[in-house]
């Protein structure tokens, strides 16, 4: 071949160059992938703890929030999801210190495919200011991502979500962790809210603290339930001026 002559094409036996990052973050991905399978198995060979997973996570490339909401809006793995009328992704800061966690979306939170707006989610607003924060930065998300279809219960369809809050928590990086009602506090720590006159201290989900507290929808039906909500919610604020 001549000086100055192309090939026209892919030079000849040369194999296509692929992304090592990218190459990497798939392999990660499907490693991911099959570690939370066994964890959800009860796998107790080699280590598949919730440690372990959030850091697989936070190695994979180019995962985001956006493409998180992307990935369920085609979501089909349980009948809540495929029963929709859309999904319900989290919203707020992208990087927030504090996270709030409920636990199933409402028919509201269907159609504004947003977690907590109307009544209850005023109240929670309302929550937010008073510990010193906006809704804009903090991190509103719920365990379960589709309003339930009543084939599965809540716990189930939360179990199925749980690689989404998984991601949600791994991306955002909270300091402390707020979850609201039954469901939430389940998902995160295997227990439930502790009753109200009992002393709460923080749980934990992989070294981040969880304060367990009664949902926004709960405390509307029971006023009287407001005050020891709001004594936990000093514990986080306190946590995290310290």
């Amino acid at each position: 071949m001549g000086q100055g002559e192309e090939t026209g094409g892919q030079i000849p036996g040369a194999e296509e160059v692929t992304d090592p990052v990218q190459e990497l973050g798939e392999l990660l991905g499907s490693f991911h992938r099959q570690l939370a399978s066994l964890a959800r198995k009860g796998w107790k060979g080699w280590d598949a703890g919730p440690e372990t997973l959030r850091l697989l996570s936070s190695w994979r490339h180019g995962d985001s929030l956006e493409k998180l909401a992307r990935e369920l809006e085609s979501c089909a793995l349980c009948p809540s999801a495929r029963q929709r009328r859309r999904p319900v992704p989290g919203a707020g800061a992208s990087r927030a210190v504090l996270m709030f966690v409920g636990g199933t979306p409402g028919r509201e939170e269907e159609m504004a495919g947003e977690p907590y707006v109307g009544r209850h989610g005023q109240l929670l607003t309302k929550m937010i200011q008073a510990m010193g924060y906006s809704r804009d930065s903090v991190y509103i998300t719920l365990a379960a991502k589709c309003r339930g279809s009543g084939d599965s219960g809540p716990d189930a369809d939360a179990a199925v979500c749980r690689p989404f809050l998984e991601r949600e928590i791994c991306l955002v990086r909270p300091k402390a962790i707020v979850a609201m009602g039954a469901e939430a506090a389940r998902a995160l720590t295997g227990g439930g809210v502790p009753p109200d006159g009992e002393r709460c201290g923080f749980e934990d989900y992989s070294g981040i603290p969880v304060m367990c507290v009664q949902a926004p929808e709960y405390l509307d039906r029971n006023p009287a339930s407001k005050k020891p909500a709001w004594e936990r919610l000093q514990q986080v604020m306190a946590l995290l001026k310290a």
